[in-house]
């Protein structure tokens, strides 16, 4: 993954439409339930962690918020601190994949190896790739 830098200063990832600035989220960005934020550290560490100080679209009247977003290769997750009427809230930034598995032609030009331990798929909404190499 290339290296992010803070509110858009730097590199986009694929899978990020627009990196947001200080006082808002990367777009898109949809509200879900803790259990997901619980399910992608259960499986993956982040690669980076972003601290804001942020308003919630349509919430301008509730003030700003403090929140940290964890950066993974392919998502992340923004953890919205409890302020006020409502406890913490979660958000998924980025692209909500749909994986498929590359054809050897799509390996080809992408001049992936590929054998019985590659397991390489893309997204068929943004683009962004995964390849996995699973051998010992």
């Amino acid at each position: 993954m290339d290296r992010l830098v803070p509110s858009g200063i730097g590199i986009t990832p694929s899978w990020i439409d627009d990196m947001g600035t200080f006082n808002n989220l990367p777009r898109p960005s949809t509200e879900v339930e803790e259990a997901v934020f619980q399910d992608i550290f259960r499986a993956h560490s982040p690669e980076f962690l972003e601290f804001r100080q942020i308003q919630l679209p349509n919430e301008e009247n509730e003030g700003i918020k403090d929140v940290h977003i964890f950066y993974f290769s392919d998502t992340a997750i923004a953890m919205v601190h409890p302020e006020g009427k409502h406890g913490t809230r979660y958000f998924r930034i980025g692209c909500h994949h749909q994986w498929r598995q590359m054809t050897k032609n799509e390996l080809r030009e992408r001049s992936v190896v590929f054998g019985r331990c590659i397991h390489a798929s893309v997204c068929s909404k943004c683009g962004s790739e995964n390849v996995v190499d699973s051998s010992d």
